[in-house]
């Protein structure tokens, strides 16, 4: 996943199709699924990352995949404090319906586990069994375990959930947005916001385009995988 950097700019209309957009004053807080590729066979695990939590101190949800098309192999990678298999319930456990996976962990150490954007929290692995071409979205639900997040302050905080997929195809296909962040208080005047992009697929260098008024700045600043900006 790529984090690309606008500021000055806008944009009311670009080359990718955003997954989630969300804007408010500050950081935007996303619990992330990664996009993985693979073919009918293959063994791919799907990260969970975090994007603008600083901290979390217990997280209780439910996952849902597509049973079928993506078998369930294990869940693994664990980093969070004294999280293991036996904070997960899978399918086959009492109550775990087929297609959904609950969590249900909390600090040990009642310190809360410091993080920064893009820390995996752990890894599900799936065996894919659907033909070519597929697109097999995994996301948090809220059933049979309610969604519940606590930072490391006791505060119960809400969060966008960013889709992943497990797509059987080509990795240089299929350019989205994963998120859109936009943020009114992020420059210096009289500059007035910012976007943060992140985007899965494709091959870099990336481009974007965008309409904006005739006096609009165009980006001041970037990440080296973005082109120079065009409007219309």
């Amino acid at each position: 996943m790529k984090q690309l950097w606008l500021c000055g700019l806008l944009a009311s209309a670009l080359a990718v199709s955003p997954a989630v957009i969300f804007s408010q004053n500050g950081a935007c807080s996303a619990l992330v699924f990664s996009d993985i590729h693979g073919l009918p066979g293959d063994t791919v695990c799907i990260d969970l990352t975090v994007e603008n939590i600083p901290s979390l101190l217990s997280m209780q949800l439910s996952i849902a995949y597509p049973e079928g098309p993506l078998d369930f192999i294990a869940v693994n990678n664990f980093q969070l404090p004294g999280m293991s298999a036996a904070n997960f319930g899978v399918q086959g456990m009492p109550g775990i319906p087929p297609g959904r996976l609950t969590i249900s962990w909390f600090d040990p150490t009642l310190n809360g586990a410091v993080l920064v954007d893009g820390d995996v929290l752990f890894s599900i692995c799936f065996k894919i069994t659907a033909p070519s071409g597929g697109n097999d979205v995994i996301e948090i639900v809220g059933t049979p375990t309610s969604i519940e997040v606590v930072d490391a302050g006791g505060n119960v905080f809400s969060f966008d959930e960013v889709t992943g997929s497990v797509m059987t195809q080509d990795a240089s296909s299929n350019l989205r947005a994963i998120t859109i962040c936009a943020d009114s208080s992020a420059c210096i005047l009289p500059v007035n916001g910012s976007i943060e992009l992140s985007v899965s697929g494709g091959t870099p260098p990336y481009t974007f385009q965008g309409a904006a008024p005739a006096d609009l700045l165009l980006p001041v600043k970037t990440s080296p995988d973005l082109v120079p900006a065009t409007t219309k």
